[in-house]
């Protein structure tokens, strides 16, 4: 199986993955923007970190088989589609993970002073690839069409949905510590806007409206605990009103 590698940055440090998940896999330990105490909003996203796990094996979905009953039109169907196109960089039918990386410089491009972060982001990126997704690309050749990609994330959801979640969260997370640039433990609008625009997705007015959604109390900024709902809502939720749901704009 073709497996990604991804440089880390001087500051960053590695250990290796337990044995079961391939002696050649590897995971960044915590920067030191992102241990409790560092950070005012990462705090609220970290606890101890677990161990690290295999997402249970998927070897019976092949490819075409659905893995739930809701249908093509569900609102997780949408989202999830929606997000592939978001996340297939150059346009050609396929997410692999080249996509991944170019979508992580993409969102991190606006803070070229912070490396560090952006690798962290990147390697959250493809943490959730290297685990859920690679073990639905059954030939191998490091890329997933689209229904490939709403299966794997719906298997991670059905056989592995703390680990999964616990991924997402990091994942935002690492986010999170890019945009929030002022450091005093909310995003702003202008903060979000400038993370709708590395994700590829809505236009200014479309920004506008899915703040407005995320923002729960209407205190004009998103709080860690607004984000974390967020999260959950859009990559697992099937409620079509869901706030989170606009995560990433509209759909």
């Amino acid at each position: 199986m073709w497996r990604s590698r991804h440089p880390s940055p001087g500051g960053m440090r590695f250990q290796r993955e337990s044995p079961n998940l391939g002696s050649d896999c590897r995971r960044p330990v915590r920067a030191q923007f992102d241990k409790p105490g560092g950070h005012p909003v990462l705090d609220h996203f970290f606890g101890p970190v677990p161990q690290t796990r295999q997402a249970p094996p998927i070897a019976t979905i092949r490819r075409g088989e659905p893995t739930v009953t809701a249908t093509a039109t569900s609102i997780l169907s949408r989202k999830l589609q929606h997000m592939f196109r978001l996340l297939d960089n150059d346009q050609d039918g396929y997410v692999t993970a080249q996509d991944i990386s170019a979508r992580a410089d993409a969102l991190a491009a606006p803070f070229g002073a912070h490396p560090e972060k952006a690798q962290a982001l990147k390697d959250s990126m493809h943490h959730i690839w290297d685990t859920y997704l690679q073990q639905v690309d059954e030939d191998g050749d490091g890329r997933l069409t689209a229904a490939d990609y709403e299966r794997g994330i719906r298997a991670a959801i059905d056989g592995d949905n703390a680990g999964f979640v616990d991924s997402l969260h990091r994942s935002a997370a690492a986010w999170y510590a890019l945009f929030e640039a002022d450091r005093d433990g909310h995003l702003n609008f202008d903060e979000y806007a400038t993370l709708a625009r590395g994700m590829g997705g809505a236009a200014a007015e479309g920004r506008e409206q899915a703040f407005r959604r995320l923002d729960h109390d209407a205190d004009g900024s998103l709080r860690a605990e607004e984000v974390r709902k967020a999260v959950v809502e859009f990559w697992t939720g099937e409620d079509p009103d869901a706030n989170g749901n606009w995560l990433y704009g509209p759909l």
